[in-house]
């Protein structure tokens, strides 16, 4: 009984020491919230930019701010994704709550919203002897102080995939372990969250009116650079950031804090460009771009990075290029002479070496095989196709090591041409462009003509940034006006068509070409008042005769209506496409329509168009054409 009575009175004793503990924690607990807060209001630091950041709060109609992020966990307080000042005082207040019991560091707001944490940090003292909490996911993610410098990294356009139709940017980690070769560095990516196998169409009816949401993920940047460059056969230009110790922080903290969240995704407005440069801002504390823009072109980031300065020096520091196996192909044929194209294009049709070669010339000919097996491979999907050409490929294998055997040569990259086609994106002309002017109608006289398009680019403007030898319009916006007559003469809702050119002239590299159009056009150039809607497609041959000088043929079906009745059309063209200067690039179609299911006689149609100057954003253009009647624009162009 006295042993019983004894286990009690200290039962008793050790639950009142706990709930006195645990009082005395809450009072401290309460009383550094209480100071801090006052500290935080005192300095109206929910107001500071990088708080306003950090939680991504935008304005909205009638000066309402909202945060663009759409997950409801990532605030703290119920009214957190609007009030800048609520979610303040509810995230200090879960940064002081002391780990439960049953809960892990991970699960805990330090670990979760660690950027948060930071923030707090630096800005009020929080108690010396707060309960130290150990990120253990966050620990084995990254290792901050391995993480070198940090690069923006744009995936060029690809026409497969309508997100990625004006390319795709990353960010990445470069680490300091030399030993990995850059593949192991941790890469950020940012994309809408899309069901496996939609229809394209439908991806582009809900991604642009916010029918998905967008998230941030994580992964190597080997597994990306298989997936861009070897499979999709992009290239990756890497351009690397001046940022210093306490924004490499931040950057790196924040990315971690986003991978849980969730957005609004908008295929023109809020896409992987716009909030790829929301986490960046909250490190540099600008943004590269305007965030009320009603579009965001993804390489506007990389050509508006180029116009930045962080820290009293330009934000790129270098910028280097990871080639695709297409464009390893390329270089490595371009860089041959005729009799090591030769050697390479007799191989492919006997898999024999039918001449004997100078060991150099037979080393960069086999390098060349192997790229070009290599390219056949990523471009097949049939598995038993890879197999064979994975064969004949690993018989190059072999011969290469017995020529670098006698020869005491290694495997380094004997490429040593590259073409200005390879130069860095931003470059090239800017996505967005207004053009007015003169024009001259053999049957309407003299007027003046205007065009705006706001995400595009077509044949004539420069070739980086884009996908090659293709034409991209959305939006596109022509009006002309003769004496008293203002008009709408074009409209192209969407306007795509790519040569799909082979530049070695191999089998499989290059093939058909395609064109899509949607949207309004002129009968043709005897009338203004006859706008007609029209859909259309297209397959295109064409064949490179030269660096500067392309040829190509295009047939073209096309359904065109007034909205009181339709007609059947088919267009067929020859065109030449020029490059006799870097400052002026030339079209000339020549072609004739038909009518299908109708009694109208075949048209003849031509087209010469110019392009006269080589800057990024501005330009002046000649177009000369002929349907019906001749007509002739001469105009300025902006690019922005």
């Amino acid at each position: 009984m006295i042993k019983l009575l004894h286990a009690l009175i200290l039962f008793l004793s050790w639950s009142i020491f706990i709930s006195t503990a645990k009082a005395k924690s809450a009072i401290s607990v309460d009383s550094h919230y209480k100071s801090a807060l006052d500290s935080l209001e005192q300095r109206s630091i929910a107001d500071s930019p990088d708080w306003q950041n950090l939680i991504q709060y935008t304005a909205r109609l009638l000066g309402k701010r909202t945060s663009e992020i759409s997950s409801s966990n990532a605030f703290f307080a119920n009214d957190g994704a609007h009030n800048a000042q609520s979610e303040l005082r509810a995230t200090l207040r879960a940064m002081l709550t002391p780990l439960k019991a049953d809960q892990s560091g991970d699960d805990h707001p330090r670990c979760k919203f660690i950027a948060r944490y930071e923030f707090l940090k630096n800005h009020v003292q929080f108690p010396s002897n707060i309960e130290n909490i150990v990120c253990a996911k966050f620990n084995q993610w990254v290792n901050i102080d391995d993480v070198e410098s940090v690069s923006l990294v744009f995936a060029s356009g690809y026409f497969k995939n309508p997100a990625s139709f004006y390319g795709h940017p990353l960010l990445k980690f470069n680490s300091s372990k030399v030993n990995t070769g850059g593949l192991l560095d941790i890469t950020i990516n940012n994309g809408a969250i899309v069901p496996p196998n939609e229809n394209p169409l439908v991806y582009m009816v809900r991604g642009v009116f916010g029918g998905y949401q967008a998230a941030f993920s994580d992964t190597t940047f080997y597994q990306l650079n298989h997936s861009y460059s070897e499979s999709d056969l992009r290239d990756l230009w890497d351009y690397q950031l001046n940022l210093n110790d306490s924004q490499k922080r931040k950057l790196i903290l924040y990315s971690w804090e986003l991978l849980s969240q969730r957005f609004t995704y908008r295929f023109f407005s809020k896409n992987c460009g716009y909030f790829l440069e929301d986490l960046l801002q909250y490190a540099i504390g600008k943004r590269l771009s305007p965030r009320n823009r009603i579009y965001a072109v993804p390489a506007n980031t990389f050509f508006n990075a180029m116009q930045t300065s962080n820290n009293g020096k330009p934000l790129v520091s270098k910028i280097s290029r990871t080639p695709s196996r297409h464009s390893r192909l390329n270089e490595s044929f371009s860089s041959l002479s005729e009799t090591g194209k030769a050697a390479v294009k007799n191989y492919v049709i006997t898999q024999e070496f039918n001449q004997q070669l100078e060991p150099d010339i037979e080393l960069a000919v086999i390098d060349t095989l192997t790229d070009y097996y290599s390219f056949l491979i990523a471009k097949t999907d049939k598995a038993s196709k890879k197999q064979t050409l994975s064969q004949k490929r690993t018989k190059l294998y072999a011969k290469r090591l017995s020529l670098a055997a006698k020869t005491n040569d290694s495997f380094e990259d004997l490429t040593t041409s590259i073409e200005s086609w390879s130069t860095p994106p931003h470059t090239g002309s800017r996505p967005s462009l207004v053009r007015f002017g003169y024009v001259r109608n053999s049957e309407l006289g003299n007027g003046v003509w205007f065009r705006i398009r706001p995400v595009s680019y077509d044949l004539l403007d420069l070739d980086e940034g884009h996908v090659e030898n293709s034409i991209l319009n959305m939006f596109n916006l022509e009006a002309t006006a003769f004496e008293d007559h203002l008009r709408i003469s074009r409209f192209d809702l969407v306007s795509i068509k790519t040569l799909n050119i082979s530049r070695t002239g191999l089998p499989g590299d290059g093939g058909l070409g395609w064109g899509l159009r949607f949207g309004l056009e002129r009968a043709n150039n005897s009338c203004i008042d006859c706008l007609l809607g029209h859909v259309s497609a297209s397959a295109i041959k064409a064949k490179r005769l030269s660096p500067a000088l392309s040829i190509y043929f295009e047939g073209e079906v096309s359904y065109h209506s007034n909205f009181k009745g339709g007609s059947l059309r088919t267009t067929t063209t020859a065109a030449a496409v020029a490059k006799p200067l870097r400052g002026w690039k030339t079209q000339l179609v020549v072609g004739k329509r038909f009518s299908i299911d109708g009694d109208a006689d075949s048209e003849t149609l031509v087209q010469w168009q110019n392009r006269i100057g080589d800057k990024p954003n501005r330009n002046i253009r000649l177009d000369l054409n002929y349907d019906g009647e001749s007509e002739i624009h001469l105009g300025y162009g902006w690019y922005w």
